[in-house]
């Protein structure tokens, strides 16, 4: 292999946007994202103490819970690490022999820096970055919860309502003869299926979701997310945070921009990001400009497109990336204020509405009843 860190510092197989994760001894599929940083988070600490590699990783692997699967899936793979270490092995062809495990772009760094000598930057630079991605996503799922929640349990209650009050009602109606306006008639309506045709009917849309996600992927159910109103767009920009943020890491350690591109590819958790990477990675090989290689694609904003055009001007596509996740951030926190601050009155809102009309819709005709008995 080459010093110069500047020449293929990507292995080969990853330049196939085909290529797949071979299984290993530790479990099928590579490391997830908390993983991943927890071993960078640990690594970056032993790097940055100087102390020998071997030990430090077989003491680490010591650390990890027991019991756990993740856990025990970090320890196998540190033991194995260290052994090829004391076996003589050098640290980068030690790491690549487990290098299914990791994302794509956690191995090239990692090629990176030891081909560099600044593997303790390197590591650094990628544990600020995960922090600062798991806390982002960690906002939004505590912004999402409550809404979630409320919406959850709206859909409790009416369907409390409905299979339990409103049949009660619909019997009082037809014994006594009562005329029903069409608010009671569509009440009643709404509630013959009875909790068995709810719960089929949940049944039926966990189905259809569940074989698009077999037959079309995860690109089908991300699809279908990422287009609800506010919802899928607080997803959406949170992706590409996470997107922008790894272009400038790979980037900023002197990588092409095609590979950055591919190797991003491999750590988004957005299919149409990951797919638009890879297209980009092929127009930039072409010859078109870094502007121009993410036009017409949906997953990417048209914003970013003056910024890669300044970023190569400059010339410094990796600030231009950096100031993307800025943009891209401030927007995705906007948007989880907005959430925040308007979903819980209007759904609150929503909620008083359908309650006062069923209410209505059920009291007027007893009312009218009640009167023409007495």
């Amino acid at each position: 292999m080459s010093n110069d860190p500047h020449i293929e510092l990507v292995p080969e197989p990853w330049h196939d946007p085909g290529w797949k994760v071979p299984p290993t001894v530790f479990g099928r599929g590579r490391l997830s994202a908390e993983e991943t940083a927890e071993l960078t988070s640990k690594m970056a600490d032993l790097v940055r103490a100087g102390l020998p590699l071997a030990p430090g990783l077989r003491a680490m692997a010591d650390e990890m819970p027991r019991g756990l699967w993740r856990g025990s899936r970090l320890a196998a793979m540190l033991r194995a690490i260290a052994g090829q270490l004391d076996a003589g092995v050098s640290l980068e062809d030690a790491f690549a022999a487990q290098q299914g495990l990791f994302p794509r772009h956690f191995y090239a760094l990692i090629l990176s820096g030891i081909r560099s000598g600044r593997i303790a930057e390197s590591l650094e630079e990628l544990v600020s970055i995960q922090r600062q991605t798991m806390e982002l996503r960690r906002s939004v799922r505590l912004t999402l919860a409550y809404p979630l929640l409320l919406l959850a349990f709206s859909v409790v209650l009416l369907i409390g309502f409905a299979t339990l009050i409103v049949p009660q009602f619909a019997r009082i109606f037809a014994d006594f003869g009562a005329e029903m306006p069409v608010i009671t008639q569509f009440i009643v309506g709404l509630a013959a299926p009875g909790l068995s045709g709810y719960l089929a009917g949940v049944a039926v849309v966990m189905l259809v979701i569940g074989l698009l996600s077999a037959f079309r992927g995860q690109a089908a159910v991300q699809w279908m997310l990422y287009r609800i109103p506010i919802f899928g767009t607080l997803w959406r920009w949170n992706g590409l945070v996470e997107f922008a943020r790894l272009m400038a890491l790979l980037l900023d350690q002197q990588m092409s921009l095609p590979d950055a591109l591919r190797l991003t590819a491999g750590g988004v958790a957005s299919v149409e990001l990951r797919q638009a990477c890879l297209r980009a990675a092929q127009r930039v090989e072409g010859g078109q400009s870094p502007a121009d290689s993410f036009g017409g694609q949906w997953a990417v904003p048209p914003s970013l497109r003056p910024l890669l055009a300044w970023g190569q001007r400059l010339p410094s596509l990796a600030e231009a990336f950096h100031g993307a996740a800025e943009m891209f951030e401030a927007r995705t926190r906007v948007y989880a204020t907005l959430m925040e601050s308007v979903m819980p009155p209007i759904m609150l809102i929503v909620i008083g509405v359908l309650v006062g009309a069923a209410i209505a819709g059920l009291f007027v005709p007893l009312i009218s009843l009640i009167q023409k008995l007495t």
